[in-house]
Formats: structure tokens, C-alpha cells, sequence
């Protein structure tokens, strides 16, 4: 086709909303690839250190950034080399499988969860510098993708297990644990 431009990048949005004013609509919320919910720490070191890089900045907005500024340089040539290398992530068979298995385990409506899910794993190895997907980027991946998915039937008094419990049921146990007697590490 002559005079169509297609764009080499992808074109991302990023969004904020208060739950306080209201849930979303399935349709519209499985329109969001990945979702991630952003709470106040209740940690006080962790507070007290969110306290005082604000009032660094207010006090001096230059000298803040120019703090920062090579942690911000070494995180975007490291996304950036991700979003090159990310086309060359392999999904292996088990793990696309596992993507499938939670997406129908949390009763996530359509493929689009799937395909994100895979997605999204693949990015996190390519952030990882890694070649191949493995089970943790599946279960990390599918803890962005899908608890906003989950369908919801007020009529039906069986929900969906959380996608947290389904998620923490798959992750291999502490290597500290001693394994169980049929040679399995304990659950």
C-alpha cells in the first residue's frame, strides 16, 4: 500500500483512577493490558524516605534531578535495550501453557488476557536480558494481567479463586524448606 507509514514504536497509555468514585466496566477494564495498584506504604522508614525526597526536590528541583539523573539514564538504556531484544524472547510450550491454565483458572473472559499475559511475560525476560520465558515472568506477568479480568457473577455465590492464591500456589517453595517425605519440598 503506497502512503501508509506504520509506526516502529508502540504507543502506550498510562492511566490513574481513584476506586473511590466507581468500578469500571468489564468491557472497558479488559481494554487495559496490565494494571497495577498503587497503595500508600504503611512501612515508617519506607514513608519517611518518600517524605524526605520530596522535600528535597521542593528545596532544590536541580540538584534532586542531577542526584538521580544517571540511575534514570542506566533504567532507560535498559528498557530500551528490552524493547529491542523483546521480539527474540522465547515462550516455551509449558510455559504458554501455564499463562493458559491461569487465565481460565482466574475466569478471565476472552483470549485478550492470554495474549497479554504472554506478552507481558516476554518483556519481563527481555528485562531480565534473558532469551527465554521462564515461570516466574509467566506468574509475575499474570498477576499485571488479570485480576481486573476476573469475571464477576453476583448471581452465583462461587467466585473465581484471587489470582494472588493461584499465582502463590504455582511459585516453588523457599529453597530453606525441607523437602516432604515423597521428596517434594514441603507446601
Amino acid at each position: 500500500v503506497t502512503g501508509v507509514q506504520t509506526c516502529a514504536l508502540p504507543i502506550f497509555l498510562v492511566g490513574t483512577m481513584n476506586p473511590e468514585e466507581g468500578d469500571l466496566r468489564p468491557q472497558l477494564l479488559d481494554r487495559f493490558g496490565l494494571v497495577v495498584e498503587a497503595r500508600t506504604p504503611t512501612d515508617p522508614v519506607q514513608r519517611a524516605e518518600v517524605v524526605r525526597r520530596r522535600v528535597a526536590f521542593d528545596t532544590d528541583p536541580a540538584r534532586f534531578i542531577a542526584e538521580y539523573e544517571d540511575r534514570e539514564t542506566d533504567l532507560a538504556r535498559t528498557l530500551a535495550r528490552a524493547a529491542h531484544d523483546v521480539a527474540a524472547v522465547l515462550v516455551p510450550d509449558p510455559m504458554l501453557e501455564l499463562a493458559v491454565e491461569l487465565c481460565i483458572e482466574a475466569q478471565a473472559d476472552g483470549l485478550r488476557p492470554d495474549l497479554t499475559v504472554y506478552r507481558a511475560a516476554r518483556a519481563l525476560a527481555a528485562l531480565d536480558a534473558r532469551a527465554e520465558v521462564t515461570k516466574d515472568d509467566v506468574l509475575d506477568a499474570a498477576l499485571l494481567a488479570l485480576p481486573h479480568r476476573q469475571r464477576r457473577h453476583p448471581f452465583q455465590p462461587q467466585q473465581a479463586p484471587s489470582v494472588d492464591d493461584l499465582v502463590a500456589a504455582r511459585r516453588d517453595p523457599p529453597a530453606d524448606e525441607p523437602p516432604s517425605a515423597d521428596g517434594d519440598r514441603a507446601p
